[in-house]
């Protein structure tokens, strides 16, 4: 019998040339590389950083093996590729793809980088495997919901090994078998998402790539995958549920996924950001201490992630911070926007921060949830001590597909991310880099640009 969903997907890794696209094409595949290594750098420095390099030295080599980003040694190519992940999502800053389950595209591109210093690969190889890896995690969104029991992280593992593939240069039937493997051994739980968050908010995803990776790696060296991992009796589609729209995953190459995803224009949580662009505009035209009360209009899935337990009203941990709607709100009424550095443990328990979360009701609109995720309306009413209402509703996020960041505004948020990390110069000709990596021969350039000198 023949895996029909396997063979979808390896011919779309196939298919898919680099050389090929359009201008638009290349020029946004290198912006969401430019993004997620601001968020790379930009951990670097947080204790996080800290912790990637005591677990990334436990498997430090001397050769062929993978750079930690950040430094000039390498570990083990998964180990590297985990760190360089966990770093990359750390401040919850990198991209957004929104599908019938959604989730963070640019999670893939460690294992990108991975297969593409380990097989001495080009710039084109790099830019073949983040599309593949974009395009498959789309495509994968979009013909399944995944929630409330499965983590989205569950598909990164997929297309991580689609992507890790592409990059090391499998022929099709070992990239067969890296997907198969990649499939049929990482389910993930939504339990990650729920309740207080803990390090592993950050590190769910990253550890699917490294999955990914392995899975290519183990491919490459020879070794097979089972039999129908998406389509035989206890293969994957009866694991997680039948895909809601199987045609998405072999429409053809055109529209690429990667041009659909958002880059974040704040660090939070993706499903609160048009609420924050509301509150941005509203907190112009309205005193703090003039606040009576605050009501947000929104879709139930921000609800159950950012405002439905005890701790999302109390956050303790960063990661439940930056995926608390009363926190990230109140921080931007109070600061004008929210960035990494609102998220330090002593800024959690401000009293003036959790006197405007006091403030804050949440409420369902029914027609804004069935919208979602096509449409991402919310909508901020305030009401003062006088009674004035001032009321703000925003559609689309800044960064949304439909309200994308200009170039200047993508480069200006990588300066912000790195500043405290790269010297100006470093970091100006790493923006260089990038974004001719077309034409690089190798990643060597790129992965030396990338280094922070500890001071």
């Amino acid at each position: 019998m023949i895996d029909q969903t396997l063979e979808t997907i390896v011919e779309t890794v196939g298919k898919l040339d680099s050389k090929k696209v359009s201008k638009e094409v290349l020029e946004q595949t290198k912006l969401r590389i430019l993004d997620y290594l601001g968020c790379v750098v930009g951990a670097f420095k947080e204790p996080v950083g800290s912790l990637v390099k005591q677990i990334a030295g436990r498997s430090r080599l001397s050769s062929n093996g993978v750079t930690l980003l950040g430094t000039n040694w390498q570990s083990s190519p998964d180990i590297a590729c985990f760190g360089n992940g966990l770093l990359g999502r750390y401040l919850d800053f990198n991209d957004q793809y929104s599908g019938k389950t959604t989730g963070h595209p640019s999670d893939i591109i460690p294992a990108v980088l991975a297969a593409t210093e380990l097989s001495q690969g080009d710039g084109h190889s790099v830019i073949a495997g983040t599309l593949v890896g974009y395009e498959l995690f789309g495509r994968l969104c979009d013909s399944i919901t995944l929630k409330p029991k499965w983590d989205h992280v569950t598909l990164g593992a997929i297309a991580a090994a689609g992507a890790a593939a592409k990059s090391l240069g499998l022929d099709e039937q070992s990239t067969k078998h890296a997907i198969s493997i990649a499939t049929v051994s990482n389910l993930s739980l939504d339990q990650t998402r729920r309740g207080e968050l803990s390090h592993w908010k950050a590190g769910a995803f990253p550890n699917a790539s490294r999955q990914g990776l392995f899975a290519a790696l183990l491919a490459k060296d020879g070794l097979t995958g089972p039999d129908m991992p998406f389509d035989g009796a206890h293969g994957f589609w009866n694991a997680v549920g039948q895909p809601d729209d199987s045609s998405c995953l072999s429409s053809p190459l055109g529209k690429y996924k990667l041009l659909e995803t958002a880059i974040k224009a704040h660090s939070a949580c993706y499903l609160d950001l048009s609420a924050v662009d509301a509150i941005i505009e509203l907190r112009e035209r309205v005193l703090i201490d003039d606040i009576e009360s605050i009501l947000v209009h929104t879709y139930q899935y921000s609800i159950d992630l950012t405002a439905d337990v005890p701790s999302k009203w109390r956050p303790q941990t960063r990661e439940t911070a930056d995926h608390s709607m009363p926190y990230i709100l109140a921080t931007t009424l109070l600061e004008g926007f929210v960035d990494p550095k609102h998220y330090a443990l002593d800024r959690l328990n401000d009293s003036e921060v959790h006197s405007l979360m006091d403030r804050i009701r949440v409420t369902e609109n029914p027609i804004y949830s069935k919208n979602f995720p096509q449409i991402q309306t919310q909508r901020v009413e305030i009401t003062t001590k006088s009674g004035d209402q001032l009321v703000k509703e925003v559609d689309y996020p800044t960064g949304h597909p439909c309200k994308p960041m200009s170039l200047s505004q993508i480069e200006a948020k990588f300066y912000r991310l790195v500043k405290d990390a790269l010297p100006s110069n470093q970091a100006k000709d790493l923006v260089s880099e990038i974004m001719g990596i077309e034409s690089s021969t190798s990643l060597k350039d790129a992965l030396r640009l990338l280094v922070v000198e500890d001071k």
